[in-house]
């Protein structure tokens, strides 16, 4: 919604926390999904939820879809992203980003798939915590799988939007040599955003670069 300008955010995906989301994740940034898509769910101090497409046609070819579950690996934290779930091997295209710590969240199933990380350390503040809430849970999931952006667009023209979203480091590696010298090739490209996290057993990331327009 809006004329707001379009603000980069980085992605850590993290297939070694919960590989099928974070497969499923990575399938749909690479097809294009996530192209205008809404935040069409933003409670204050607990989620921002996207990820139905603005496409009716699109909505129903995902749909069937459904993913098993990962075992939780790591904890809803702020800055984490989840799959939003119907119930057990329910996931199809819904993630949400814990704006708080959600620990509560862990025990329900809910397996982060990855974290926010970029651009800079305050990335959280300067634009999640910037996604237009005012709509809160208003709008109606039904109405969005039938209609898509065009009831977005009417009944609620402030939400924030995702303007795109790529990949921009995929590693090709299998060993770790090959992962460090991956990772020092793109350094750049999430210059300080990668390097404050901690990585056990050898876990590695894929950054995806959305554009938020927030409204």
């Amino acid at each position: 919604g809006g004329d707001g300008a379009s603000q980069p955010l980085v992605l850590e995906v993290r297939p070694d926390w919960a590989p099928i989301g974070a497969a499923r994740f990575l399938e749909l940034v690479r097809g294009g999904f996530f192209a205008d898509v809404r935040f069409f769910r933003v409670v204050d101090r607990f989620v921002a939820q996207f990820g139905i497409s603005g496409d009716p046609a699109v909505s129903a070819a995902w749909r069937p879809r459904t993913l098993r579950d990962d075992p939780v690996a790591t904890t809803n934290a702020r800055g984490t992203v989840s799959f939003a779930t119907s119930g057990k091997d329910t996931r199809t295209t819904q993630l949400f980003i814990n704006l708080v710590d959600n620990a509560f969240l862990d025990k329900m199933g809910f397996a982060p798939i990855a974290r926010v990380v970029g651009p800079g350390p305050d990335a959280m503040r300067a634009v999640v915590d910037r996604i237009y809430k005012g709509a809160g849970e208003r709008p109606q999931q039904h109405r969005i799988q039938a209609e898509g952006n065009r009831y977005l667009s009417d009944a609620f023209p402030a939400l924030s939007r995702i303007a795109a979203a790529r990949i921009v480091d995929a590693p090709l590696a299998t060993t770790a040599a090959d992962v460090d010298h991956h990772r020092a090739h793109h350094a750049d490209a999430a210059r300080g955003a990668i390097d404050g996290g901690k990585r056990g057993g050898g876990g590695w990331g894929v950054i995806v670069v959305g554009l938020v327009a927030l409204g």
